[in-house]
């Protein structure tokens, strides 16, 4: 007998499995769907037995989790594996939940926050001035800020041999600043591209410079062990 078998015959489980209607469950991807899911499958699990349970993307998650949670009452007839899997939503509503499970690798941590930071900017003047100022932040500001700086140096020289020369000095000044921000802006995509090509064109792998999510390990929200506890 293996241990499907053994669960069915449960003598806990047994009399509830067995009053359920059958029904089999596909789930469509999509963000949205994946949200909705939990609670749906909680109210179908009422009045039915999952069979067949398949699903893709977003769908895949829950069905796999609904999985589990069906396997549970199998074994023990309580709805609580669904009922669990009906919190998921409320878990992800929380405080940086969603956001904290895309932890950046190192090597793309910068292209990351920028990414995060344009996308949060309230306003058109914000989001250029992110851009401006990004070869003076990002991986290749060092290029940029050397550039300004001799361009400081030169206006500084100039003010010293010149000392009427206010307006060529401030030229200079800004000249260095926009030659250095072009060289680093072209360095830094040409950094960043190098970067997700290397990273399989992706940002966040889920597991951040230690190696774990930081999000399950620091939080503790999304419990790491959601099978387990569907299944025991």
């Amino acid at each position: 007998m293996d241990r499907t078998e053994a669960v069915m015959q449960s003598p806990a489980a047994t009399g509830v499995v067995d009053s359920l209607c059958k029904c089999d469950i596909v789930m469509k991807g999509g963000v949205t769907s994946g949200i909705v899911y939990p609670p749906a499958v909680r109210e179908l699990a009422e009045a039915f037995r999952f069979v067949n349970i398949g699903g893709t993307s977003a769908g895949a998650i829950a069905a796999s989790l609904t999985a589990a949670a069906e396997y549970r009452r199998q074994r023990d007839g309580s709805l609580a594996g669904f009922d669990r899997l009906a919190r998921v939503p409320y878990d992800l509503a929380q405080d940086r939940a969603l956001i904290g499970l895309f932890a950046p690798n190192r090597s793309t941590q910068l292209i990351f926050e920028f990414a995060m930071s344009f996308v949060n900017a309230t306003s058109l003047g914000e989001r250029v001035r992110q851009i401006v100022t990004l070869p003076f932040v990002g991986s290749q500001r060092a290029v940029s800020w050397t550039i300004a700086t001799l361009g400081i140096a030169l206006a500084a020289a100039e003010l010293v041999a010149t000392p009427a020369s206010w307006l060529g000095a401030a030229a200079t000044v800004a000249l260095a600043f926009a030659i250095g921000g072009a060289v680093g802006m072209l360095l830094t995509l040409r950094h960043a591209l190098a970067t997700l090509v290397t990273n399989n064109y992706g940002l966040a792998s889920g597991i951040d410079a230690t190696g774990k999510n930081s999000f399950y390990y620091e939080r503790n929200v999304l419990e790491t062990s959601s099978f387990v506890k569907m299944i025991d």
